[in-house]
């Protein structure tokens, strides 16, 4: 009897074959979303160069020569705030996590029971220029924007597991910015 079947009760095999598969699904879940995510970081940076200057700044107050770690990350605000601005800038996934309705709600003439899920289209929140969420909507500046990540610190990371996934995306985007410069280069043929 496995950890599964004596847990349920229900005599379920869990099959060496079945946990390689599992362990397989969530490492590539995982190796996606964060190349994306890193990727988007690095477009952000070549594109917005007034942004990785100010964080490359930011980076040598804090940590001088050495590479920042994960303790770091509260004397970091700008790099968190650029980290958060490049998850919400370029969505990896088109769907928000899903939430549970508590209560009974109507939304454009729609019924939601309580205890209904609901999956946030995160794309439109902030594509959209009608949507609450939209930062093109507002007078902020440029598109890529850290101004509202500056002004409210708190974590908006639904989850610890989402927060820990942010916190190593940000060391790694971090360490990248430490050591140089992100810029296009021109190639002749």
């Amino acid at each position: 009897m496995n950890a599964a079947s004596s847990a349920s009760g229900k005599g379920e095999i869990l099959t060496e074959e079945l946990i390689k598969d599992s362990a397989a699904v969530a490492y590539a879940a995982g190796a996606d979303t964060s190349v994306s995510t890193l990727t988007t970081f690095f477009l952000a940076m070549t594109l917005h160069p007034e942004a990785q200057k100010r964080a490359q700044a930011e980076l040598d107050v804090v940590v001088g020569d050495r590479l920042p770690t994960f303790a770091d990350k509260d004397s970091l605000p700008y790099v968190t705030a650029v980290m958060k601005e490049v998850l919400r800038w370029i969505p990896v996934l088109p769907m928000a996590v899903p939430h549970r309705a508590v209560n009974s709600d109507q939304y454009k003439g729609y019924f939601i029971p309580a205890g209904a899920s609901v999956l946030g289209n995160t794309w439109y929140a902030v594509i959209c220029e009608s949507s609450f969420f939209s930062l093109r909507a507002a007078p902020l500046g440029p598109f890529f924007t850290t101004r509202a990540y500056l002004w409210n610190q708190r974590n908006s990371s639904p989850n610890a597991s989402s927060r820990e996934t942010s916190r190593t995306l940000q060391i790694v985007a971090s360490s990248d910015l430490d050591v140089g410069e992100l810029a296009p280069r021109e190639y002749s043929m």
